[in-house]
């Protein structure tokens, strides 16, 4: 078992709702399917409900000097990690703000706002990070256009912003779950309901 990849995915959600609501001194609940629990501790395939529980039992010991004592529920395949109000402290209090999530909310904020301001937000950071910024368009099928860095030492994860005619959106996935939204043949399958982030 890895835990660096579900660690960082707790920390980089909290701290991404800390930036766009700001920091209030309580828990936060976070919902995951098993498959991307499993994916993010790089268990193997075919690792039961048990096997994932006990294994989330040692993570949540391992982080708890950092994140608390984080409880663990399921109902079926959707787990809830509850973050304590200690843990959420100390992500606001020692993580620093990203800089390219920081600089899309300046956007997204501004009350005349359009996708060449957001397009050039990306472009930039990937200018000032030495990186390679890809979009591609999949407003046909729902998810806007997509924005994200070939190198995931840029930035890790996959932004999909839509405008519509109350204003510009955007979700961030990790690029597993990103994936998973995408089948073979290219057919979005994103599911408001079941997304962690459209919770």
């Amino acid at each position: 078992m890895h835990i660096e990849q579900l660690e960082r995915h707790i920390i980089d959600t909290i701290k991404e709702w800390q930036m766009k609501i700001g920091y209030q001194e309580e828990n936060m609940r976070l919902y995951y399917p098993d498959v991307s629990l499993i994916g993010m501790l790089e268990l193997p395939d075919g690792t039961t409900e048990k096997e994932l529980k006990k294994n989330l039992a040692v993570f949540a010991e391992i982080v708890s000097e950092r994140l608390g004592q984080i409880e663990i529920s399921n109902v079926g395949e959707r787990y809830c990690l509850n973050v304590p109000a200690e843990g959420c402290k100390y992500i606001s209090e020692k993580v620093p703000d990203s800089e390219l999530l920081k600089n899309l909310l300046v956007v997204l904020n501004r009350r005349e706002n359009n996708m060449d301001q957001v397009r050039r937000v990306f472009e930039d950071y990937a200018t000032e990070h030495q990186g390679t910024c890809v979009e591609e368009d999949h407003e046909s099928e729902g998810l806007g256009l997509v924005f994200y860095y070939t190198s995931e030492e840029t930035d890790p994860y996959v932004y999909c912003i839509e405008q519509d005619d109350f204003g510009i959106t955007y979700h961030r996935f990790s690029r597993p779950d990103y994936n998973k939204l995408v089948s073979e043949d290219n057919e979005i399958k994103h599911n408001a309901q079941e997304c962690i982030m459209c919770k």
